[in-house]
């Protein structure tokens, strides 16, 4: 597995948000730079902590983390897992043709939904442009990638 430090462009919005989360927190999505640190913030917090991930071998590598308060999820059909409750954090870093579908599946069902690569430059993949009208609110972070965090619940302006 390959990494780059621009995949940790969100950290800076999650150190942010997260000391504002009363929820459980869900990750779409495991990856080096938002697992480990969703790990030991809601571990040190006492926040429920669920990662899912599609693809096996990132699975393999970061179900390590699991414990009495973090779930890793293998996930075989995005459409079946049942996000049945309310979050307090989701945080979408997942498969590009999902984002927009999950996005809009947690508008009313999470106070915060931070999407990474919200750039305009990746419109074509990700297809997010459909999901604003369905928060009404919306903070874009400027870090390259880009990363955005909506609600339908929680003002934006602390963050």
């Amino acid at each position: 597995m390959q990494v780059n430090a621009r995949w940790s462009s969100h950290l800076p919005i999650l150190y942010r948000v997260l000391p504002l989360v009363e929820g459980p927190v869900l990750e779409l999505g495991v990856g080096f730079y938002s697992t480990a640190y969703l790990h030991w913030f809601c571990e040190d917090r006492g926040l429920k902590l669920e990662s899912y991930e599609k693809e096996e071998k990132w699975y393999r590598f970061f179900k390590r983390f699991r414990n009495s308060n973090h779930k890793v999820i293998c996930v075989e059909d995005w459409d079946k897992v049942d996000f049945n409750k309310h979050y307090g954090l989701v945080f979408i870093d997942h498969n590009a043709e999902r984002r927009a579908i999950e996005a809009i599946r947690f508008a009313d069902k999470a106070d915060y939904v931070v999407i990474h690569d919200t750039e305009e430059a990746n419109e074509h993949s990700y297809n997010l442009s459909p999901i604003w009208s369905h928060f009404k609110y919306r903070k874009d972070f400027k870090f390259m990638p880009r990363t955005t965090i909506l609600s339908n619940f929680k003002e934006l302006d602390n963050i």
